[in-house]
Protein backbone atom coordinates (compact mmCIF):
# COMPACT_ATOMS: atom_id res chain seq x y z
CA UNK A 1 0.00 0.00 0.00
CA UNK A 2 2.93 2.28 0.83
CA UNK A 3 4.79 1.74 -1.93
CA UNK A 4 1.25 2.54 -4.68
CA UNK A 5 1.51 6.12 -2.69
CA UNK A 6 4.97 6.65 -3.88
CA UNK A 7 3.93 10.26 -5.31
CA UNK A 8 1.95 11.32 -2.32
CA UNK A 9 3.92 11.44 1.02
CA UNK A 10 1.63 12.40 3.03
CA UNK A 11 -0.58 9.45 2.39
CA UNK A 12 2.09 7.19 2.59
CA UNK A 13 3.97 8.15 5.44
CA UNK A 14 0.21 8.36 7.74
CA UNK A 15 -0.16 4.34 6.01
CA UNK A 16 3.60 3.80 7.79
CA UNK A 17 2.52 5.05 11.18
CA UNK A 18 -0.72 3.63 11.01
CA UNK A 19 1.18 -0.03 11.16
CA UNK A 20 3.19 0.87 13.20
CA UNK A 21 1.06 2.53 15.74
CA UNK A 22 -1.20 -0.28 16.11
CA UNK A 23 1.84 -2.55 16.05
CA UNK A 24 3.41 -1.27 19.42
CA UNK A 25 0.14 -0.36 20.81
CA UNK A 26 -1.64 -4.30 20.68
CA UNK A 27 -0.36 -7.47 21.87
CA UNK A 28 -0.37 -9.12 18.62
CA UNK A 29 2.19 -10.63 16.31
CA UNK A 30 2.25 -8.25 13.26
CA UNK A 31 5.37 -9.33 11.18
CA UNK A 32 8.25 -7.05 9.80
CA UNK A 33 11.08 -8.00 8.02
CA UNK A 34 13.79 -5.79 7.29
CA UNK A 35 12.65 -4.74 3.76
CA UNK A 36 9.58 -4.02 5.54
CA UNK A 37 10.68 -2.10 8.22
CA UNK A 38 12.91 -0.08 5.87
CA UNK A 39 9.76 0.68 3.39
CA UNK A 40 7.69 1.88 6.68
CA UNK A 41 10.56 4.17 8.01
CA UNK A 42 11.68 5.62 4.38
CA UNK A 43 7.97 6.73 3.99
CA UNK A 44 8.03 8.57 7.62
CA UNK A 45 11.20 9.94 6.79
CA UNK A 46 9.58 11.90 3.96
CA UNK A 47 7.18 13.33 5.88
CA UNK A 48 6.81 16.76 7.37
CA UNK A 49 4.50 16.04 10.29
CA UNK A 50 6.76 15.83 13.63
CA UNK A 51 4.24 13.12 14.73
CA UNK A 52 5.84 11.09 11.69
CA UNK A 53 8.88 11.33 13.14
CA UNK A 54 7.90 10.55 16.52
CA UNK A 55 6.51 7.32 15.94
CA UNK A 56 9.83 6.55 13.20
CA UNK A 57 11.52 6.96 16.96
CA UNK A 58 9.18 4.88 19.18
CA UNK A 59 8.98 1.98 16.89
CA UNK A 60 13.03 1.96 16.51
CA UNK A 61 13.08 2.03 20.17
CA UNK A 62 10.69 -1.04 20.68
CA UNK A 63 12.74 -3.29 18.15
CA UNK A 64 15.64 -2.16 20.42
CA UNK A 65 14.26 -2.91 23.94
CA UNK A 66 13.58 -6.76 21.68
CA UNK A 67 17.20 -6.87 21.03
CA UNK A 68 17.82 -6.06 24.63
CA UNK A 69 16.01 -8.93 25.73
CA UNK A 70 17.34 -11.25 23.13
CA UNK A 71 14.19 -11.41 20.51
CA UNK A 72 12.50 -12.52 23.50
CA UNK A 73 8.65 -11.45 22.08
CA UNK A 74 6.45 -9.36 24.90
CA UNK A 75 4.30 -7.63 22.31
CA UNK A 76 4.76 -4.94 20.08
CA UNK A 77 6.67 -5.23 16.54
CA UNK A 78 8.30 -8.48 15.85
CA UNK A 79 10.64 -9.88 13.43
CA UNK A 80 9.12 -12.44 10.40
CA UNK A 81 11.87 -15.31 11.65
CA UNK A 82 11.77 -14.37 15.82
CA UNK A 83 14.76 -13.16 15.01
CA UNK A 84 14.83 -9.20 16.13
CA UNK A 85 18.82 -8.31 16.27
CA UNK A 86 18.71 -8.29 12.41
CA UNK A 87 16.23 -5.72 12.22
CA UNK A 88 17.75 -2.88 12.66
CA UNK A 89 21.04 -0.71 11.35
CA UNK A 90 22.79 1.95 10.77
CA UNK A 91 20.82 2.99 7.47
CA UNK A 92 17.55 2.63 9.47
CA UNK A 93 18.85 4.73 12.33
CA UNK A 94 19.41 7.32 9.57
CA UNK A 95 16.13 7.21 8.45
CA UNK A 96 14.86 7.94 11.96
CA UNK A 97 16.98 11.35 12.11
CA UNK A 98 15.85 11.97 8.48
CA UNK A 99 12.41 12.16 9.89
CA UNK A 100 13.13 14.53 11.91
CA UNK A 101 15.29 16.73 10.07
CA UNK A 102 12.30 16.96 7.05
CA UNK A 103 10.20 18.10 10.24
CA UNK A 104 12.35 21.22 11.46
CA UNK A 105 11.72 22.25 7.55
CA UNK A 106 7.93 23.01 8.58
CA UNK A 107 7.80 25.25 11.24
CA UNK A 108 8.81 28.73 12.95
CA UNK A 109 12.33 28.68 14.81
CA UNK A 110 11.05 27.83 18.06
CA UNK A 111 9.72 24.46 16.68
CA UNK A 112 12.61 23.84 14.77
CA UNK A 113 14.51 23.98 17.68
CA UNK A 114 12.40 21.59 20.07
CA UNK A 115 12.42 19.16 17.03
CA UNK A 116 16.25 19.53 17.34
CA UNK A 117 16.22 19.16 20.58
CA UNK A 118 14.00 15.59 20.02
CA UNK A 119 16.51 14.42 17.42
CA UNK A 120 19.80 15.01 19.80
CA UNK A 121 18.06 13.15 22.48
CA UNK A 122 17.67 10.30 20.15
CA UNK A 123 20.82 10.72 19.08
CA UNK A 124 22.38 11.06 22.30
CA UNK A 125 20.92 7.72 23.15
CA UNK A 126 23.02 6.23 20.71
CA UNK A 127 26.27 7.70 21.39
CA UNK A 128 25.83 6.76 25.51
CA UNK A 129 24.91 2.67 24.69
CA UNK A 130 27.96 2.90 22.51
CA UNK A 131 30.01 4.32 25.19
CA UNK A 132 28.88 2.14 27.72
CA UNK A 133 29.11 -0.84 25.28
CA UNK A 134 25.62 -1.27 24.24
CA UNK A 135 22.16 -3.10 24.94
CA UNK A 136 22.82 -6.28 23.43
CA UNK A 137 25.84 -8.32 21.81
CA UNK A 138 25.28 -6.86 18.61
CA UNK A 139 24.29 -3.35 19.70
CA UNK A 140 25.13 -0.41 19.75
CA UNK A 141 24.33 0.68 16.59
CA UNK A 142 24.80 4.52 15.34
CA UNK A 143 23.65 6.69 12.30
CA UNK A 144 26.49 7.42 9.46
CA UNK A 145 27.21 10.72 8.82
CA UNK A 146 24.00 10.94 6.76
CA UNK A 147 21.89 10.54 10.07
CA UNK A 148 24.36 13.04 12.17
CA UNK A 149 23.94 15.36 8.83
CA UNK A 150 20.05 15.68 9.49
CA UNK A 151 20.65 16.56 13.08
CA UNK A 152 23.17 19.46 12.10
CA UNK A 153 20.74 21.09 9.95
CA UNK A 154 18.07 20.95 12.26
CA UNK A 155 20.74 22.59 14.97
CA UNK A 156 21.20 25.22 12.16
CA UNK A 157 17.92 25.92 11.54
CA UNK A 158 16.80 25.90 15.55
CA UNK A 159 19.91 28.36 15.33
CA UNK A 160 21.81 26.03 17.41
CA UNK A 161 25.35 26.32 15.70
CA UNK A 162 27.31 26.23 19.33
CA UNK A 163 25.40 22.76 19.75
CA UNK A 164 26.33 21.78 16.06
CA UNK A 165 30.20 22.28 16.43
CA UNK A 166 29.96 20.41 19.61
CA UNK A 167 28.44 17.70 17.99
CA UNK A 168 30.74 17.69 15.24
CA UNK A 169 33.45 17.10 17.94
CA UNK A 170 31.76 13.93 18.94
CA UNK A 171 31.72 12.84 15.92
CA UNK A 172 35.58 13.52 15.28
CA UNK A 173 36.17 11.80 18.33
CA UNK A 174 33.56 8.84 17.90
CA UNK A 175 35.85 8.22 14.03
CA UNK A 176 39.20 8.69 15.34
CA UNK A 177 39.53 7.85 18.82
CA UNK A 178 36.46 4.61 18.27
CA UNK A 179 37.09 3.93 14.80
CA UNK A 180 33.43 4.17 13.93
CA UNK A 181 33.58 4.08 10.30
CA UNK A 182 31.10 6.46 7.94
CA UNK A 183 31.00 8.52 11.06
CA UNK A 184 33.60 11.61 10.52
CA UNK A 185 32.63 15.00 9.62
CA UNK A 186 32.68 15.64 5.72
CA UNK A 187 31.93 18.76 3.81
CA UNK A 188 28.55 18.09 3.78
CA UNK A 189 28.00 18.22 7.70
CA UNK A 190 29.71 21.70 7.81
CA UNK A 191 26.83 22.93 4.73
CA UNK A 192 24.20 21.01 6.75
CA UNK A 193 24.55 23.24 9.61
CA UNK A 194 24.76 26.02 7.54
CA UNK A 195 21.81 25.26 4.84
CA UNK A 196 20.14 24.93 8.41
CA UNK A 197 21.14 28.68 9.62
CA UNK A 198 20.19 30.06 5.97
CA UNK A 199 16.34 28.60 6.71
CA UNK A 200 16.19 30.00 10.02
CA UNK A 201 16.34 33.89 9.04
CA UNK A 202 17.39 34.91 12.69
CA UNK A 203 19.74 38.09 12.86
CA UNK A 204 22.73 36.28 14.30
CA UNK A 205 22.52 33.33 11.49
CA UNK A 206 25.62 35.82 9.59
CA UNK A 207 27.79 35.76 12.53
CA UNK A 208 26.98 31.91 13.23
CA UNK A 209 27.79 30.32 9.78
CA UNK A 210 31.11 32.72 10.44
CA UNK A 211 32.24 30.66 13.22
CA UNK A 212 31.01 27.54 11.67
CA UNK A 213 33.59 28.17 8.39
CA UNK A 214 36.80 28.83 11.04
CA UNK A 215 35.48 25.70 12.75
CA UNK A 216 35.70 24.37 9.13
CA UNK A 217 38.93 25.85 8.29
CA UNK A 218 40.24 24.66 11.70
CA UNK A 219 39.16 20.88 11.22
CA UNK A 220 39.92 20.73 7.55
CA UNK A 221 42.69 23.04 6.85
CA UNK A 222 40.15 24.51 4.06
CA UNK A 223 37.00 25.59 2.56
CA UNK A 224 35.04 24.50 0.00
CA UNK A 225 33.35 26.26 -2.49
CA UNK A 226 30.08 25.13 -1.70
CA UNK A 227 30.82 25.24 1.66
CA UNK A 228 31.45 28.86 1.44
CA UNK A 229 28.47 29.89 -0.73
CA UNK A 230 26.45 28.22 1.57
CA UNK A 231 27.61 30.19 4.48
CA UNK A 232 27.26 33.90 2.25
CA UNK A 233 23.75 32.52 1.40
CA UNK A 234 23.11 32.54 5.34
CA UNK A 235 23.91 35.95 5.60
CA UNK A 236 22.33 36.82 2.37
CA UNK A 237 19.01 35.28 4.58
CA UNK A 238 19.11 37.55 7.72
CA UNK A 239 15.98 39.53 8.49
CA UNK A 240 15.88 41.43 11.50
CA UNK A 241 17.18 45.26 12.18
CA UNK A 242 19.07 47.38 10.77
CA UNK A 243 21.85 46.55 13.04
CA UNK A 244 21.63 42.94 12.40
CA UNK A 245 21.50 43.37 8.41
CA UNK A 246 24.29 45.69 8.51
CA UNK A 247 26.42 43.38 10.43
CA UNK A 248 25.62 40.25 7.91
CA UNK A 249 26.83 42.65 4.63
CA UNK A 250 30.53 42.88 6.99
CA UNK A 251 30.47 39.08 7.54
CA UNK A 252 29.36 38.54 4.46
CA UNK A 253 32.39 40.43 3.19
CA UNK A 254 34.44 39.13 5.89
CA UNK A 255 33.99 35.42 4.68
CA UNK A 256 34.63 36.76 0.92
CA UNK A 257 37.68 37.31 1.49
CA UNK A 258 38.25 34.46 3.32
CA UNK A 259 37.68 32.63 0.53
CA UNK A 260 39.46 35.10 -1.60
CA UNK A 261 42.70 35.08 0.32
CA UNK A 262 42.52 31.15 1.31
CA UNK A 263 42.20 27.70 -1.18
CA UNK A 264 38.65 28.13 -1.96
CA UNK A 265 37.38 28.43 -5.31
CA UNK A 266 35.26 31.65 -5.58
CA UNK A 267 32.77 30.81 -8.07
CA UNK A 268 30.44 32.76 -10.04
CA UNK A 269 27.58 31.97 -7.16
CA UNK A 270 29.98 33.16 -4.61
CA UNK A 271 29.22 36.83 -6.63
CA UNK A 272 25.72 36.53 -7.29
CA UNK A 273 25.15 36.22 -3.53
CA UNK A 274 27.80 38.64 -2.35
CA UNK A 275 25.49 41.00 -4.73
CA UNK A 276 22.14 39.49 -3.22
CA UNK A 277 23.27 40.15 0.15
CA UNK A 278 23.83 44.04 -0.70
CA UNK A 279 21.12 44.55 -2.44
CA UNK A 280 18.38 42.54 -0.06
CA UNK A 281 19.97 43.75 3.22
CA UNK A 282 20.31 47.62 2.26
CA UNK A 283 17.18 50.15 1.67
CA UNK A 284 19.07 52.71 -0.39
CA UNK A 285 20.00 52.38 -3.78
CA UNK A 286 23.29 54.65 -3.03
CA UNK A 287 24.68 52.45 -0.67
CA UNK A 288 23.56 49.87 -2.73
CA UNK A 289 25.54 50.65 -5.58
CA UNK A 290 28.54 51.72 -3.91
CA UNK A 291 28.37 48.38 -2.27
CA UNK A 292 27.86 46.68 -5.73
CA UNK A 293 29.97 48.31 -7.99
CA UNK A 294 33.35 47.19 -6.92
CA UNK A 295 32.05 43.48 -6.57
CA UNK A 296 30.91 43.33 -10.40
CA UNK A 297 33.88 44.68 -11.56
CA UNK A 298 35.90 41.85 -9.86
CA UNK A 299 34.11 39.64 -11.04
CA UNK A 300 34.41 40.82 -14.75
CA UNK A 301 37.75 40.77 -14.17
CA UNK A 302 38.10 37.47 -12.93
CA UNK A 303 35.28 36.25 -15.83
CA UNK A 304 32.45 35.36 -13.91
CA UNK A 305 30.05 37.23 -14.84
CA UNK A 306 27.45 34.49 -15.44
CA UNK A 307 23.56 34.21 -15.31
CA UNK A 308 23.31 34.66 -11.94
CA UNK A 309 25.51 37.21 -11.34
CA UNK A 310 23.47 39.18 -14.82
CA UNK A 311 20.70 38.59 -12.95
CA UNK A 312 21.12 40.29 -9.46
CA UNK A 313 22.45 43.38 -10.77
CA UNK A 314 19.44 43.93 -13.11
CA UNK A 315 18.51 46.86 -11.44
CA UNK A 316 21.89 48.19 -12.20
CA UNK A 317 22.59 46.82 -15.38
CA UNK A 318 22.07 50.13 -17.79
CA UNK A 319 24.90 51.45 -15.40
CA UNK A 320 27.08 48.44 -15.09
CA UNK A 321 26.47 47.18 -18.48
CA UNK A 322 25.72 50.05 -20.12
CA UNK A 323 23.74 49.49 -23.99
CA UNK A 324 26.18 46.12 -24.53
CA UNK A 325 24.13 43.76 -26.12
CA UNK A 326 26.71 41.03 -25.30
CA UNK A 327 28.85 40.85 -22.09
CA UNK A 328 32.71 41.24 -23.18
CA UNK A 329 34.36 37.79 -23.73
CA UNK A 330 36.44 38.71 -20.71
CA UNK A 331 33.93 38.67 -18.25
CA UNK A 332 32.89 35.40 -19.11
CA UNK A 333 35.42 33.66 -20.14
CA UNK A 334 35.67 31.50 -17.04
CA UNK A 335 31.90 30.93 -16.41
CA UNK A 336 31.50 27.07 -16.39
CA UNK A 337 27.64 27.16 -17.40
CA UNK A 338 26.78 30.10 -19.46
Amino acid sequence: RIQEKVGNTRSAANIASSYLVRAMSKDEKLYVDRFGLKTLLLALSKSRDLEHARTARRAWEQIEKQQSNAGEGRGGVKCHNGDADLLLDSDLCNLVLLAYGRASENGSMENSQAIADEALSFLSQRIRQHSEGGVSAILPILPTVVGFSAVLASLGQGNMADDALRLLRIMRALGEDHAVPNIEPDDGCYISIMVGLARSRTEDAAPQALKVIRRMKEDSGTVSTAALNAAINSCARTVGSPIARRRAIEVAFEMFRFGREGKSCVDVVTYGLMIRTCIELTDDDGVRFRLVEPLFKLCAKSGLVGDMVVKEVKHFKKRLVGDRQLLPVGWTMNVKDK
